[in-house]
């Protein structure tokens, strides 16, 4: 790969995070949780548009905290969901663990505590290459929402990384 191309593709990955960012910035959601942080890029950001922000990762990046108001969780997204069963969000940001049975088991964690107007949005879902490793094989739960879940719609961003986001078929606005 060129320079040239580690350049646009690291673009293109912090492309993805401003959408949820701007996202975030229209829905105005209360809950905004994200599992996987990466230096607080993104839920540092979203912080002016939501009521509360919850942050979960396994590595502990405290000391990136440049807002007060957010809750930040050092542990494991399934030691989080077991200790928050009663939370319900208005909007996820999955991009923690890369793996399939791990993408799968944090997306219907968050679905389950969804909100009925809410969104769930899950980074690394269009991949260029399927050996890349920032994707891992996450994109595959896409694949099993549409073909499993189908009071879900989704909608993928088509660049590299990808972002996919999911809401409930049938939202309606009255």
């Amino acid at each position: 790969m060129t320079t040239q191309q580690k350049k646009e593709r690291l673009r293109a990955y912090y492309e993805t995070h401003t959408m949820v960012v701007h996202a975030t910035n229209l829905m105005r959601p209360n809950i905004y949780l994200e599992l996987g942080i990466l230096d607080f890029v993104t839920i540092n950001r979203v912080v002016p548009f939501v009521q509360k922000a919850i942050g979960v990762d396994i590595s502990n990046k405290s000391l990136s905290l440049k807002h007060p108001s957010i809750e930040f969780h050092h542990m494991t997204t399934d030691e989080f969901f077991e200790e928050n069963k009663d939370l319900k969000i208005d909007f996820a940001f999955i991009d923690a663990d890369h793996s399939y049975e791990t993408c799968l088991k944090d997306f219907l964690n968050c679905e389950a505590r969804l909100n009925e107007l809410g969104i769930i949005a899950m980074h690394d879902t269009y991949p260029v290459d399927l050996r890349d490793h920032w994707v891992g094989d996450c994109w595959k739960v896409v694949k099993y929402i549409k073909a499993n879940l189908l009071q879900y719609e989704t909608f993928t961003f088509p660049i590299c990384p990808g972002l996919t986001l999911v809401r409930k078929a049938g939202w309606v606005v009255e």
